[in-house]
């Protein structure tokens, strides 16, 4: 198959193996020419991606066969070249995933004393492996490593819930108010984050595709919400508002060079739209090689530089008001779903 960045439909060379409504893995393997493309996967001196670490995988169900055509429920978020890597789509029995699971008005806190003791739970509320789930009403005052967490999970809906007060030490892999790793098509909808590291964070790489932060406000964070490593796509920061940053960079869609892992390009087509960080808080939007990241009339300190070189991101309409639509994420769902603007209020999915 063959198709380009937010397309639903691919062009595959045996199509007759589907039928709509079946599950199904749309795969790019991280070969060296794929890699050589991002130039290593950025400016990365300590060691580069290697084939194999950094593949593209999006879960997706067949919603139609035409032809050679095959139509998916949800877009890929990347372009899938056939020139630099394989690409297939693959069938899968899908009757191991656990679906339609909520949790709703459930609080969590801690009864250690010691703000920065690792004796607290690692994570306060997790969803591991959950298809249509959704969280309404919840709050976290606990986790040394995250607040909610979803793991390989995809197509859940997070609403109207706190993670507040993360405890344990202020360093690397601690400290996440809001988190994914290895999921995909995710919203988090007006959710409140504070007093953590990165109040919203994609951490499972290339795995990681289709994260909506949606009407919601980080607070004395001490450093960006972001795409974190590795090539995390689709990412979306729709009016996300800052409330006394403790550092000035708020969201980042950004070349991560050789923090961490070698995390290198930590965000590819992705998104800041109509976010506000204050006037002393930066966006820092960098665009990889082969592919684009934009800040739309976001408000603040709206940046190409970051700690590690890369060109330009695509920002306009920095600090002017009057921006339409006032959310990217409401206005292409009310296309979607042939419904009036207007219309669309509060956690719609």
């Amino acid at each position: 198959p063959r198709g380009a960045s937010g397309e639903r439909s691919l062009d595959g060379a045996e199509p007759g193996r589907f039928r709509g409504g079946q599950a199904g893995s749309v795969q790019h393997p991280s070969t060296p020419a794929w890699i050589a493309r991002l130039g290593g996967g950025g400016p990365v001196k300590e060691r580069a991606w290697r084939p194999g670490e950094v593949d593209l995988r999006f879960h997706r169900y067949v919603t139609g066969v035409d032809g050679a055509r095959l139509t998916l429920d949800a877009p890929v978020f990347d372009s899938l070249d056939r020139r630099v890597s394989p690409v297939a789509v693959y069938a899968y029995d899908d009757r191991h995933i656990v679906r339609e699971i909520g949790v709703e008005s459930l609080r969590v806190e801690s009864a250690i004393d010691g703000t920065f003791s690792e004796e607290h739970l690692r994570d306060a509320i997790v969803f591991a492996g959950v298809e249509n789930g959704w969280m309404t009403g919840c709050t976290s005052r606990v986790g040394w490593h995250a607040g909610i967490q979803l793991e390989g999970s995809t197509r859940c809906t997070i609403a109207r819930s706190r993670a507040t007060d993360p405890r344990g030490p202020v360093i690397g892999g601690y400290h996440y108010n809001f988190a994914t790793y290895h999921s995909q098509l995710i919203l988090f909808v007006e959710c409140f984050a504070s007093a953590g590291r990165h109040a919203f964070i994609s951490n499972g790489g290339s795995l990681d595709s289709g994260i909506v932060v949606l009407d919601s406000v980080t607070a004395r964070s001490t450093t960006s919400s972001e795409g974190h490593r590795r090539w995390s796509m689709g990412l979306l920061f729709d009016n996300v508002r800052a409330e006394v940053p403790q550092d000035p960079d708020v969201i980042r869609l950004y070349n991560r060079g050789d923090y961490g892992t070698s995390h290198g390009w930590a965000a590819a087509h992705s998104v800041a739209w109509a976010c506000d960080v204050t006037p002393e808080g930066r966006i820092v939007v960098q665009a990889p090689p082969p592919a684009q990241n934009y800040a739309i009339g976001c408000r603040g300190q709206i940046l190409a530089e970051g700690p590690y070189p890369g060109a330009p991101g695509f920002i306009e309409g920095a600090n002017r008001p009057g921006l339409e639509p006032r959310s990217l994420y409401r206005a292409q769902l009310a296309e979607r779903l042939g419904m009036p603007k207007t219309e669309l209020r509060g956690g719609a999915k």
